[in-house]
């Protein structure tokens, strides 16, 4: 990874110190800047360098300096990405001087450590621009503008539109690539309601990259709200620093992956600490809200802040329902996820979808092996007091387990014949999902949208586990323990019910001996 940041008062101080790094390269004055980073962090010394330096800079104007990891970049690769966006790197720290604005831009390759020497070795030899075009290829930009837009307003302001159209612009430079605007804040108010600001704001720069010249298939934009915090929310500074804007762009949508992810490294700690921390919420708000009695009968007791059950197994085809033991799978103990809250207590994030400035539906996550095997676009289902219960789709991605950018539905059939596969549908309720992980088992927590739930479900926790490839030789139908949290005559009730999930044989699994 090669991070790139310049701070208006120490750019001189800081190219003395990789001047002196690096005095037996006798061309390194020459270079452009991301040229000498690029070249700095191909080295292990660049890395120590880099983070010591990112440690120490700082300040509101300007772009900072911060660590690279130049260890896993090969020399070249890791000249030629430094230096393929050289030009708006300086187009982007004179907008940032001259509008007094923090911005902050990093250069990533979408290339691992072995796909990175083989495409060192296949350009080696090719001329000057054709390196430069393959090595941009694979190089993602990004740029992060701190915003303090009014609460409750997703307008821009003038000074804003200035800024983003300025940016627009110094894109458009290096060509049209696909390119995705997300806009995040801090966890004042509303979850959901700072999604939907998110979403209008970023939608709201997005027509300015259109209007610069960009195809609106080319354009994405993601309302992320709250759900991607960068700092703990506990501070005003941290508020601030977690209200940001973040443009990026590159070759392929895979790439902005990537970005994701490296964000998500910082937010789960961070979500789950602040989590750990929420609030009482009021129950008689929940039942204004929920005010409908759920039509299945789940059969359960009134909630007095229960947790998941204690203890349950994982069971296979041949098992129906769940039982305590292990006999017939591996035995799943949430008591020992210690960092669940109560049910109510659980302030469920928002995160929205990405989408498309023409429209069309699309799911970034489309490889198969962004997800956690057995885990992308499953349903999971349960017949129960003569009707069916389903929530679609539960998908988790590889890295760190989480959802992925998705709102699963809830389908309550109240009554529903297994044999026929018929019945009439009464809901269908879009809801929001968040994850505990601990060791191999996984806790699945799924929340309706607080919009016209009427189905008097308010929630339901699944315990799910990872999977392994001796669990894909055949088709089976797998069996998880799951809690419901329903309304019953103006009062909440939980009840344990089982969730089956259809898991399919694999064929390209490698045997070894």
């Amino acid at each position: 990874m090669i991070t790139n940041y310049f701070h208006k008062t120490k750019y001189l101080s800081i190219l003395l110190i990789f001047s002196i790094l690096l005095s037996s390269c006798a061309s390194f004055e020459q270079m452009g800047q991301k040229e000498q980073s690029g070249t700095v962090i191909g080295t292990t010394a660049g890395t120590i360098l880099g983070g010591i330096l990112g440690d120490r800079l700082g300040g509101k104007a300007g772009v900072f300096i911060g660590a690279g990891i130049g260890a896993l970049i090969g020399g070249l690769i890791g000249n030629r990405i430094g230096h393929s966006f050289d030009e708006r790197d300086k187009e982007i720290l004179k907008i940032a001087k001259e509008e007094d604005v923090e911005l902050k831009t990093e250069t990533i390759s979408d290339l691992n450590k072995d796909e990175e020497n083989k495409l060192e070795q296949s350009i080696n030899l090719l001329p000057e621009k054709i390196k430069a075009k393959k090595i941009k290829s694979h190089s993602i930009y990004t740029t992060t503008i701190q915003t303090q837009f009014e609460e409750r307003n997703a307008n821009l302001s003038q000074k804003e539109y200035k800024i983003f159209n300025r940016l627009a612009k110094a894109y458009r430079k290096d060509g049209v690539r696909k390119i995705i605007i997300t806009v995040h804040t801090d966890n004042n108010g509303n979850s959901f309601e700072n999604q939907n600001i998110t979403e209008i704001k970023a939608k709201n720069i997005a027509k300015i990259f259109i209007k610069n010249g960009y195809p609106a298939k080319t354009v994405f934009f993601h309302g992320a709200g709250n759900s991607q915090p960068i700092v703990n929310n506990s501070s005003s500074r941290g508020k601030t620093k977690n209200k940001r804007v973040e443009i990026t762009d590159a070759e392929n949508v895979s790439g902005f992956t990537l970005v994701i992810r490296k964000t998500i490294n910082k937010t789960r700690d961070i979500i789950a600490e602040e989590h750990n921390k929420t609030d009482e919420i009021n129950k008689q708000a929940i039942l204004q809200k929920n005010a409908n009695s759920c039509k299945l009968q789940f059969n359960g007791v009134p909630y007095n802040g229960q947790r998941l059950l204690s203890n349950g197994t994982l069971s296979y085809q041949k098992q129906k329902g769940w039982s305590i033991g292990t006999f017939f799978g591996s035995e799943a103990k949430a008591s020992s996820i210690d960092n669940i809250p109560a049910f109510l207590d659980d302030k469920v994030i928002e995160q929205g979808k990405i989408k498309r400035m023409d429209g069309k539906s699309v799911n970034i996550y489309d490889n198969e092996n962004e997800y956690l095997p057995g885990y992308k676009n499953q349903p999971v289902y349960t017949y129960v007091g003569g009707g069916f219960l389903s929530l679609y789709p539960v998908s988790l991605l590889k890295e760190n387990i989480l959802p992925s950018y998705q709102n699963p539905c809830m389908v309550i059939y109240s009554k529903y014949s297994p044999d026929t596969k018929k019945g009439k549908k009464d809901y269908e309720v879009k809801g929001t999902s968040w994850v505990y992980v601990n060791g191999n088992i996984i806790l699945y927590r799924w929340k309706p949208l607080p919009m016209n739930n009427k189905t008097g479900v308010i929630g339901v926790d699944i315990l799910l586990r990872k999977y392994d490839d001796s669990d894909f030789i055949k088709n089976t139908t797998e069996q998880f323990t799951a809690q419901v949290y329903y309304l019953n005559n103006s009062q909440i009730y939980t009840a344990a019910i089982p969730l089956s999930m259809k898991k399919m044989k694999k064929n390209n699994i490698k045997w070894r001996l």
